[in-house]
């Protein structure tokens, strides 16, 4: 099984939309079972694949030991691909009931998903190098950077490739790619973007 992080430090680099597109290309042309887990508070796979967050449970109760996987899981539109999707209470969950109380916290995740029975789980992270993402991080395999040839995306890539590097000299995971959008070709900041990358 592959876990991915889909991240970034900035908002606007289609980071939902790349894991929207992966896990459906994985599971409609690849065959393969693909967990979408949507762990940014702000919900926009979720609501993306049709759901409303207000009306279902995210992950955050299996975090705090309170629901199982199994009840958090969603079946989607696209055959083979799954969703656990978001709500507001992902927000500050590490600071709220069995997880502030627990020194390794962020291993939380990494532990609940080691029996999935899926090809691929992609991880769609906040836009910030917050608890959440660092624990999926911990709990994956790889990370894929999103980034968008500009100024604040080239400084934002530059601080969360440091803090990939970190987790992985502890954890393992290695970077994947860094996945472009909205490229232009005689975009000004091309050069500076291609130097970082």
């Amino acid at each position: 099984m592959q876990i991915i992080s889909v991240s970034s430090f900035k908002g606007g680099t289609a980071k939902t939309s790349t894991s929207l597109h992966l896990g459906s290309a994985l599971a409609l042309f690849h065959q393969k079972k693909v967990l979408l887990i949507d762990f940014d508070a702000q919900a926009n796979l979720t609501t993306g694949l049709g759901f409303d967050p207000d009306e279902q449970d995210s992950i955050a109760p299996v975090l705090q030991g309170e629901k199982t996987l199994q009840e958090v899981i969603l079946t989607t539109c696209v055959p083979g691909m799954h969703i656990i999707p978001a709500d507001t209470w992902l927000e500050r969950v590490e600071v709220s009931g069995a997880l502030a109380a627990d020194r390794y916290s962020h291993e939380r995740l990494k532990e609940i998903l080691r029996e999935l029975p899926y090809d691929f789980i992609l991880i769609d992270t906040p836009p910030s190098l917050c608890w959440l993402t660092e624990s999926s991080l911990i709990a994956s395999n790889h990370s894929l950077v999103c980034a968008t040839p500009e100024f604040y995306s080239v400084k934002g890539l530059q601080r969360l490739s440091l803090f990939i590097n970190n987790i992985s000299e502890r954890h393992g995971t290695k970077i994947l790619g860094v996945s472009l959008s909205f490229w232009n070709p005689r975009g000004k900041s091309n050069d500076a973007f291609l130097k970082v990358i």
